[in-house]
């Protein structure tokens, strides 16, 4: 799990999002939706949020986007049938 917050990190930089995932401490004895919501439970408040594009596999597609845009691309997603979850369950 610590490679999705260097992941994470790198691709939010790339992104210039003002975020920082390196103070991020993982519990390894979580699993990965605890993992995410904490994740979100931390950049939430910054303006940003983990989103998963729901998919049949056992892979998470996650993307980070602006808070502000999360019901928006819901509810896109929704017409063309297509999940987004901001939650983890």
């Amino acid at each position: 799990m610590i490679d999705i917050l260097y992941f994470l990190d790198v691709i939010t930089k790339n992104l210039k999002y003002n975020l920082n995932f390196e103070d991020i401490n993982i519990d390894s004895n979580k699993n990965a939706h605890d993992i995410y919501n904490d994740i979100n439970s931390i950049i939430i408040p910054q303006g940003y949020t983990l989103i998963n594009w729901y998919s049949s596999s056992n892979n998470y597609n996650l993307y980070i986007i602006k808070t502000g845009d999360v019901e928006t691309l819901i509810r896109l997603g929704n017409t063309l049938n297509i999940r987004f979850d901001d939650t983890f369950e």
